[in-house]
């Protein structure tokens, strides 16, 4: 899985549709997230994969707070059928260092 940056994102979200998928737990979730982030915690992932399906054929760019725990991600959709997939390179923590938006709703 190929890792990107904050600005990368962006631009393949505004560009391609890229849909933000937030594997954080629950907690860590409220505290902020990339706007319209669909969430759905790293341990969960394999069970719920399903609720993706009607996003199959946009990029996916997966991201935890720090970029570690989202690289486990990629195997996993990409088994269920999703091509592009992306690793946000430093997790949501980049991108507020980015000054990027974020969503506590």
């Amino acid at each position: 899985m190929k890792s990107i940056g904050p600005l990368q994102a962006t631009q393949l979200s505004n560009r391609e549709n890229a849909l933000f998928l937030d594997i954080r737990e629950d907690a860590e979730y409220r505290t902020g997230h990339i706007p319209d982030a669909i969430h759905i915690p790293l341990k969960q992932l394999p069970e719920r994969v399903k609720e993706l399906e009607k996003h199959r054929g946009r990029p996916v760019i997966t991201y935890c707070r720090s970029g570690s725990r989202s690289t486990a991600t990629g195997g996993i959709l990409k088994k269920h059928g999703f091509e592009s997939v992306y690793n946000l390179g430093g997790g949501i923590t980049a991108w507020q260092s980015a000054n990027l938006p974020v969503s506590t709703r």
